[in-house]
């Protein structure tokens, strides 16, 4: 026991990063009050506590568990719309704070203070205000009806219907066959109370897809109400204490007042106005309004592959296998002190600090957006305001096919530098690896949000040769080789990565280059807002470690896309046999030792990482016990219920 504890403080000792420092420089003193206070409220409140056999709860105890942490989350009033108008730092860290613990608790609170109410800050008007505070109060509970069972990415075509009722002044709510069911709706299965539905719009005209706000529950009773027919999903793959569901509508009355009116009204007499006349701009605004929701799941994958990093860090310090001394043959050694083991470890460490610097760029752009919207209700979005939207969604569109693509790699990868130990339950890696799962395809298919993002890249390329995109510009002109005297620092690598871009915009006809322009473009992107942040660092053993970081994520940006790069003669042959041996440098000469320090600064408190692999404090073996012990209370060492059906009866011998 007192070995695998000394190892981490072996490690620890010998890091020249102090974790407490570097954390410090990543969140500020701001950030870090505001998630330990978050942390506190977790460790204290009843709802969150851990039950005694977590790996064997039913579906309904996952629900039940789920329902109570989403409702303290609402009484805690940690997050609400006044403090994340003020400050977009606070719902960042309220996210990832609170989903570390519990992605399915988050999920319940977001899709209904979020994806419900916060959408009515931005595309309602005044008359939404009751039911805006309701939402916050959960009097209420919101969900968000998109998909339908045979749309999602092409919302264009989805089939229900909302026709205006001139006599009564209402929109009637129609699902015109079962394939127009709504469908996935979290928080529809069982609790929600009210549906935000998309919904092709009719009056004497067409006027394409827009939002309503549909009662759909009793609120008292939690029945549903006339002509609504609700139907729970069941089991999934992760996520399990989110009740997905699917609705069928049928002559649904709802006030006319129910149209979200930011962008378009109907009036008494069933005229249409909007204060935008392009169908195609007015649904892309609306949907620009929607992006937060993609930032949003770039946030919480780079999270969970910080997880699964902190996870195989900590035990690969701590697991010994073999011995590296012939003189000391049972002096087993750590197998983070493998080349193959910090060598897929380390490149997964450099992506979450990459990855998470762009993820809370692009909150800070979309809040910015956010209140240009919301100040300029009374009037049409301005030029800026929707340039600004149009970049956002490209960049949230390919920003999330990467990132959750990346981390869903990330955390299999940790899982098995984890080693069997790494399958248990208890490690928390299939759980995180389950969880993280339909963020690959939920907000949109990770292709075809690609496809989305390449479009624009495309004829951005055709009209001006070159990219620009909040606030970064790239030349897309002439291909030229590069000076490769010296690949030191990170601005190094820059024109790299922009003669990349140029050779792929140019062959994008095909798909799987469109695929490596779009990841590629992502790469650039988040590289070049990491370096940003790197330049307000104060220098020091923390900012050196995080150069080297970078460093570490742009020489594997353009290793995974060598082929093109040799083939095109941007790099020589030497020049890509150097870069390899600079990674593995990076890995095994610099970073190896810092490793457990820099883990240490982005780990959450024990309680929520909650893995018998990875608690702060070592003691390896004994916690993977403790864990075994208290899943299976009293039946570790029992026979089958059904044990009679197991007896072996003695085979007949002649002998």
């Amino acid at each position: 026991l007192l070995l695998n504890r000394a190892m981490l403080e072996q490690y620890r000792s010998a890091a020249g990063v102090c974790s407490k420092r570097l954390r410090l420089l990543l969140y500020g003193r701001g950030g870090v009050a505001l998630q330990d206070q978050i942390y506190d409220f977790m460790r204290t409140d009843p709802a969150f506590a851990q039950p005694a056999s977590p790996h064997n709860k039913s579906l309904s105890q996952f629900r039940l568990h789920t329902y109570r942490r989403m409702r303290a989350l609402f009484s805690s009033k940690l997050m609400t719309y006044e403090r994340i108008l003020s400050d977009i730092n606070n719902y960042i860290e309220f996210n990832t704070c609170v989903g570390l613990y519990d992605w399915s608790a988050l999920a319940k609170f977001v899709l209904s203070w979020q994806f419900v109410g916060l959408t009515l800050h931005i595309l309602g008007s005044e008359r939404h205000s009751k039911l805006r505070e309701d939402i916050e109060n959960l009097k209420c509970l919101g969900c968000f009806a998109l998909t339908e069972l045979s749309h999602g990415s092409n919302m264009r075509a989805i089939q229900t219907t909302a026709h205006f009722d001139r006599e009564k002044d209402s929109f009637v709510l129609n699902t015109p066959n079962h394939e127009g069911m709504k469908f996935w709706v979290g928080n529809l299965g069982q609790t929600a109370t009210h549906a935000l539905v998309f919904a092709q719009l009719y009056t004497s005209d067409y006027h394409g897809v827009h939002l309503f706000i549909v009662p759909v529950r009793d609120p008292s009773t939690l029945l549903p109400l006339p002509g609504v027919i609700i139907g729970d999903l069941g089991a999934k793959l992760g996520l399990h204490g989110v009740d997905n569901g699917f609705m069928m509508l049928h002559n649904v009355h709802i006030p006319r007042a129910n149209l979200l009116n930011r962008y378009s009204d109907v009036d008494r007499e069933g005229n249409f106005t909007s204060v935008i006349t392009d169908p195609d701009k007015r649904l892309s605004a609306s949907l620009g309004a929607l992006s937060m929701g993609r930032v949003a799941i770039i946030g919480i994958s780079a999270a969970n592959m910080r997880s699964a990093v902190v996870i195989a860090t900590r035990f690969s310090a701590q697991r010994r296998q073999f011995s590296q001394d012939p003189q000391h043959p049972t002096e087993e050694t750590p197998v983070l002190e493998y080349p193959t083991q910090v060598l897929r470890l380390a490149p997964n460490l450099a992506k979450f600090f990459v990855f998470e610097r762009f993820a809370r760029r692009l909150f800070h752009y979309f809040h910015s957006n956010m209140l240009s919207s919301i100040k300029g209700k009374d009037s049409p979005p301005s030029k800026q305001a929707m340039v600004e939207a149009q970049h956002l969604h490209v960049l949230s569109c390919a920003g999330k096919a990467v990132v959750t693509a990346d981390s869903q790699r990330a955390i299999q990868t940790c899982r098995e530098l984890c080693g069997g130990h790494g399958f248990l339950a208890s490690a928390g890696l299939g759980k995180l690896r389950d969880d993280n799962d339909p963020n690959c395809t939920y907000e949109g298919d990770n292709y075809v949000l690609r496809q989305q993002a390449l479009s624009h890249i495309v004829s951005s390329f055709i009209r001006a040769k070159k990219l620009e995109v909040l606030g970064i510009s790239m030349n897309l002109g002439d291909v030229r080789k590069m000076d490769m005297k010296k690949l030191d620092t990170i601005n190094d690598y820059f024109p790299i990565l922009e003669a990349l871009c140029s050779v792929l915009v140019r062959r994008s006809e095909l798909t799987e280059n469109g695929i490596a322009l779009v990841d590629s473009l992502v790469n650039f992107f988040a590289l070049s807002w990491f370096n940003d942040f790197l330049a307000t660092c104060e220098p020091g053993t923390e900012r050196s470690t995080l150069e080297s970081l970078g460093l570490l994520f742009a020489t594997g940006a353009v290793l995974d896309h060598a082929g093109t790069l040799l083939a095109e003669g941007i790099i020589p042959r030497e020049v890509y046999h150097e870069l390899h041996w600079r990674k593995e440098r990076l890995c095994t000469e610099v970073l190896k030792r810092e490793l457990v320090s820099v883990t240490d600064a982005i780990a959450p408190p024990d309680f929520v990482l909650n893995s018998s692999l990875g608690r702060s404090s070592g003691h390896l073996y004994s916690n993977i016990m403790q864990h075994v012990l208290a899943d299976q209370p009293n039946n570790q060492f029992a026979r089958p219920d059904w044990w009679r059906e197991a007896v072996y009866a003695p085979p007949n011998s002649n002998l």
